[in-house]
Formats: C-alpha cells, sequence, structure tokens
C-alpha cells in the first residue's frame, strides 16, 4: 500500500499524470490559461508564453497531451530540471552566484569596493554580445556604476579606457595629484 492507503506506484510508472480516461482531465489545461494561473499567484510574472513554449519542445510528450499541458506532469518537469541545472557545473544560478560573491569577498571584482544588495550587479567578463558564454566561468560581480560604465567591453579593455581616463585628467590639471 502506499501513501495514505492508495496502492503504491509500479517501478516503471510514468511520472504523467492520467488523461481524460482516468477522470483527470481537470488536470490538462490549455497553455495560456496555464501562464495566467502561475503569474496569477501573487509573485508578479512567472513564466512567459515564450519559456512555456520552449518548456513544452524540451519536454514534449512528458508534459503534453495534443495541445494542452498535463499541470501536474509540468509541475514534477519543472522541479527535476531545476535539480538538474544545480547540479551541472557551470551552470549561473542562485547557489553559484553566491558562491562567488562569497568568493570574491564580497567586494567588486574590479574595484574592491565592498558590495551590498542593492549596489550588486552580474556582469560577463568577456560580453555575451561578443561571443562570451552565461556560464559561472564567464560572470563576476561589480558594483553596479563599475558595470554600467564598463557596457559591452572586456575586462582589459575596461582598465585600459580607465588607466587613459587617468593619464588625460592627471595631464589636463597638472595640479592634480593621483590618488595613490
Amino acid at each position: 500500500m502506499g501513501l495514505l492507503g492508495s496502492p503504491s506506484a509500479a517501478p516503471n510508472a510514468s511520472l504523467r499524470s492520467p488523461g481524460k480516461e482516468a477522470g483527470c482531465e481537470q488536470w490538462l489545461i490549455r497553455p495560456t490559461d496555464l501562464v495566467r494561473a502561475l503569474n496569477g499567484c501573487g509573485r508578479g510574472e512567472v513564466i512567459s508564453e515564450r519559456q512555456l513554449r520552449r518548456h513544452r519542445n524540451r519536454a514534449g510528450t512528458a508534459i503534453c497531451h495534443g495541445r494542452k499541458v498535463d499541470f501536474l506532469a509540468y509541475a514534477a518537469w519543472l522541479t527535476l530540471e531545476r535539480d538538474c541545472a544545480d547540479s551541472v557545473p557551470g551552470t549561473v544560478n542562485a547557489r553559484s552566484v553566491l558562491r562567488l560573491i562569497h568568493d570574491q569577498g564580497f567586494r567588486c571584482a574590479l574595484t574592491g569596493r565592498r558590495l551590498t544588495p542593492d549596489d550588486a550587479a552580474l556582469d560577463h567578463v568577456i560580453p555575451v554580445c561578443r561571443g562570451g558564454e552565461h556560464r559561472m566561468e564567464n560572470v563576476q560581480v561589480l558594483d553596479k556604476r563599475v558595470n554600467r560604465a564598463k557596457g559591452t567591453l572586456t575586462n582589459d579593455e575596461f582598465i585600459q579606457l580607465c588607466r587613459e581616463v587617468v593619464a588625460h585628467a592627471a595631464s589636463a590639471n597638472p595640479n592634480h595629484k593621483e590618488a595613490e
């Protein structure tokens, strides 16, 4: 016997919930209704139509019955996807970003400024628009103002630009002493 006296599932049973034949058609809902239900839970936008379409393409028949989505199978699939993503090395997720911030000593990777949650920003060392990947090996945590100034430059390009600014400022104002 399984939980609460119901028969336990067979070892090779599917995660998929039964379809209309078992009287569970209430769990089969249109994608737009699923998005509306998830986004109406008081947490803001949880999922977009585009995200759901990508999930349906990846999961295929594991979560779909024709044009409808099996809500219970989708919830189980999302849980498994999240757990798998957390265990893949290099994946950018909350746990790995927190570890990165800790490894950086809660300081900006370029300036050494102390970071708070309000002024921290995730940055790509090699910008994605220039061929960098959205992987932990290519991210760093910067002060938001530094991240805005860096824009789509690489770290080396940004540091060179900063040197040029300091050199120009020093030559334009010879009475100005450079901070040591």
